[in-house]
């Protein structure tokens, strides 16, 4: 039995399923809003019922501009529907380049607004104990006030906001003033702070702090700086000794490594708080993006560089945003696997069916406006070339594969941490002997999964469109070749 929502609001499809049940997409018929909903079998999890109620209560305690906004929880039967914040930018890991990350000052403009978040939940005595790229979302469709007050004057423009979702693992650790220390391990290893594993009892802000700065890292240099921070593991020894003569380090402005240091500091009676963080130099600094902000907007910017230099918009790279784009992909859904906790990616949204009606079609709908991904790219060839072609070159790579449904594979293998990592491929015909191939991640960290999509990128290297049909399918897409 689906909820009884409003005449006004409709389900779509089934966008994917986590670890406790589907996440459904639901359409505002009136005025085009949508919103992930989450389905969850309670008869099926009676294990989950307290963390469910749990991760409701807290959630919807919050509200803020760098949390994703939880909307409402309705009970039908043995089903708990929970409904937030559609998040139409993604996640924040396919913004990270791989080895490399991205520009300082978009990795100052990410974290400025990730502190400002957790600040926002340790105000209110929440602790989330689970913060990394694949947790933090982001949200395109809005005017982002700081830039205006920190970096320039006059402008605002749309820039991506950052919206902190994923509380099954978050915890109340102070109420009426009063904190208390916390137990239970939990979180993901590469991000958790060397108490959470070595301690009885750990306090929670520290916690969180630590995981910012294994962000900070993450979006400066494209890769994580150890597996887990033990006596196990040699890269976190070397940090403790202060060796930080090799990577990730040795990528890294001085000035922002003197924040790391003070952040990432082992014994958490020393380790920076929120207040130290907003009152070191490198988060006060003014980077100079005025230019940069400004021309990558324009219409006339978006033209010039796609008919100068199209090759600088590899499928893998940090795309720019391009709000005068006036064609979007539509993509087909099939059963996409989803973290159980976060809310769906925007394309998740488009049926097959649509990409023939809204082809050609002059307006911007609703579903073509909440595109965006980066981890795509054509191929001239049929479909079934395509399928032959992926299929081979994910056996020589040594993956698992098996077909999920029509045009989609799901690729499983295993990361540099040895840790599980699988992932879904799309193959949709968008036009006769043209393709695109979509990649999405369904469990494992972000920024490996990113690290094996250029390999298979590069596997089919020979089949990749240089010149896509449909261009201005591709500038809004992120596909450029």
């Amino acid at each position: 039995m689906e909820p009884s929502f409003s005449d006004e609001w409709c389900l779509l499809h089934i966008l994917g399923e986590g670890a406790f049940g589907e996440v459904r997409l639901f359409l505002n018929r009136k005025t085009n809003e949508a919103m992930a909903a989450k389905m969850i079998d309670i008869e099926k999890h009676r294990q989950s019922i307290s963390a469910i109620k749990k991760e409701i209560a807290i959630h919807k305690m919050l509200s803020h501009e760098n949390i994703i906004h939880f909307n409402r929880h309705l009970t039908v039967g043995t089903f708990e529907y929970i409904f937030l914040e559609y998040a139409s930018g993604g996640e924040l890991f396919d913004r990270i380049e791989p080895d490399v990350g991205m520009s300082q000052s978009d990795a100052h403009k990410f974290f400025y607004q990730l502190i400002a978040g957790v600040e926002y939940l340790h105000s209110c005595g929440v602790a989330h104990r689970d913060l990394k790229p694949e947790n933090l979302l982001l949200s395109s469709n809005g005017l982002f006030e700081f830039a205006e007050v920190l970096y320039f004057h006059l402008d605002t423009f749309l820039i991506d906001v950052i919206k902190i979702s994923d509380f099954g693992m978050a915890t109340i650790f102070r109420m009426h003033g009063k904190e208390r220390k916390l137990t239970n391990k939990c979180g993901t290893l590469p991000y958790m702070a060397p108490e959470l594993i070595s301690c009885k009892e750990y306090r929670a802000e520290p916690i969180d702090i630590w995981s910012c700065g294994i962000i900070l890292v993450a979006l400066l240099a494209g890769e994580l700086p150890w597996d887990e921070p033990s006596k196990r593991c040699v890269e976190f020894r070397e940090w403790k000794e202060g060796k930080i003569f090799r990577s990730p380090w040795n990528k890294l402005d001085n000035l922002c490594l003197t924040l790391l240091k003070k952040i990432l500091n082992p014994n958490e009676k020393n380790r920076f708080t929120l207040e130290d963080i907003k009152n070191h130099k490198w988060y006060k600094k003014s980077f100079n993006r005025r230019n940069d902000a400004v021309n990558r907007f324009s219409p006339v910017y978006s033209c010039k560089k796609l008919c100068e230099s199209p090759r600088k918009y590899a499928a893998s790279q940090p795309a720019e945003f391009h709000p005068y784009a006036n064609t979007i992909a539509c993509y087909s859904q099939q059963n996409q696997v989803l973290s159980f906790s976060q809310p769906t990616h925007p394309e998740d949204m488009i049926i097959n069916t649509q990409l023939q009606t809204t082809q050609s079609s002059p307006s911007l709908n609703i579903y073509q406006r909440l595109v965006k991904r980066m981890t795509r790219f054509f191929m001239n060839c049929k479909p079934t070339k395509a399928f032959s072609e992926l299929t081979a070159a994910i056996v020589k790579l040594n993956y698992s594969w098996k077909k999920s449904g029509p045009g989609i594979l799901t690729i499983s293998g295993t990361d540099r941490r040895n840790v599980s990592l699988v992932f879904k491929v799309n193959i949709i015909e968008i036009v006769a002997k043209e393709v695109l191939i979509d990649f999405r991640l369904s469990r494992g960290d972000g920024i490996e999964f990113k690290r094996h999509f250029l390999r298979i990128r590069e596997s089919v290297h020979h089949l990749i469109s240089k010149t896509p049909l449909t261009w201005s399918l591709a500038a809004a897409t992120n596909a450029l070749p």
